[in-house]
């Protein structure tokens, strides 16, 4: 149940989008990567059950997740040593994300 971030997984035309927004990441200065793609019914059932049936904090809203339907990503920015961290602008990712037509950031 590991946790998949390779975009090849996505769909041809939610890949197309991805790899868009990166490279206006980029052109932006701003410093993400693709923290999830794909998700199996089993790994959305464990992300679920965080903060509900499973301590820690609650993860996701739904069982029935687009990560399951290979059209959904979730990206995180990269700090200046290169460590995953959620700090970062994400009005402005959102922003590029809206022009790549990937809405629901």
């Amino acid at each position: 149940m590991n946790r998949i971030n390779d975009i090849n997984e996505l769909k041809p035309s939610m890949k197309e989008k991805v790899e868009k927004l990166l490279q206006l990441a980029r052109e932006n200065g701003l410093r993400v990567k693709v923290f999830e793609t794909y998700r199996s019914q089993e790994r959305q059932n464990y992300l679920y059950e965080q903060g509900r049936t499973r301590p820690g904090k609650i993860r996701t809203w739904t069982k029935n997740s687009r990560h399951k339907k290979r059209e959904a990503v979730d990206m995180v920015f990269l700090d200046k040593n290169g460590n995953y961290t959620w700090s970062g602008d994400w009005e402005r990712l959102i922003e590029l994300g809206k022009q790549c037509e990937l809405y629901n950031l």
